[in-house]
């Protein structure tokens, strides 16, 4: 499968996951697929930072699209409010994940490829970067494997299942309800398979189509549900 199709799918499988939170709450099977939506995208910003020829216009050109792309959250504030979506737009935590990659890649010690890209996903929770802290991790965790499947699968899975846990003891502790999210995102693992069938070339070029899908798609959405 290449680049092109594996995109394809992953804004496929965010716009069932978004369908089914905005249009169809009850059905939860739509949300169980497009939870396979994220780790693909974080997957590419890792592909991205590997193969990109200039870093900055890269990180630049993500970072002006998360600005850019908060004016229909904006616009549906109280739309979004209301139904529980208090988060930034994905392009900041695709762009602070990419950070991290950077801040990994061009540490000089062990201690500071833990510590700068540790500071940037808490930055991306305590700006409520969508996925937040989780994000940036999945996203740079591509990054360190990326020559190794086995690995990556696994540290992911590994990554998730403590994340998972810290939430889950976190909520016991405190005598809360457990967030619906630490179940459904356990389903995002399944796009490892996908993942697993990249072939490395990259198909058809699409560069600039999931920066218009993405806003596209939400505003479609909402006017749906507003019908």
């Amino acid at each position: 499968m290449d680049s092109f199709k594996l995109k394809l799918l992953a804004c496929l499988f965010m716009f069932i996951d978004h369908a089914g939170f905005i249009l169809f709450p009850k059905m939860i099977i739509l949300r169980l697929i497009g939870r396979m939506a994220f780790p693909l995208f974080a997957w590419f910003i890792s592909e991205g930072y590997i193969h990109t020829g200039n870093f900055k216009k890269y990180i630049l050109r993500l970072s002006i699209f998360a600005i850019a792309l908060e004016s229909p959250f904006i616009l549906f504030s109280s739309y979004f409010q209301s139904a529980g979506i208090d988060t930034l737009n994905i392009f900041f935590t695709l762009s602070l994940g990419l950070l991290s990659i950077y801040a990994y890649d061009k540490a000089e010690n062990n201690l500071s490829k833990v510590l700068f890209p540790a500071i940037i996903a808490l930055s991306a929770q305590l700006i409520k970067a969508d996925y937040g802290f989780y994000g940036v991790i999945t996203i740079l965790l591509f990054y360190i494997f990326n020559n190794n499947f086995f690995k990556t699968a696994l540290y992911q899975i590994i990554f998730n299942l403590i994340y998972a846990g810290a939430l889950i003891s976190y909520n016991l502790i405190n005598n809360t309800a457990i967030d619906s999210f630490v179940i459904l995102q356990m389903y995002s693992l399944f796009s490892l398979l996908f993942i697993k069938l990249y072939n490395k070339k990259q198909g058809k070029k699409m560069k600039y189509f999931f920066y218009i899908f993405y806003p596209a798609h939400i505003i479609l959405l909402y006017l749906i549900s507003e019908l």
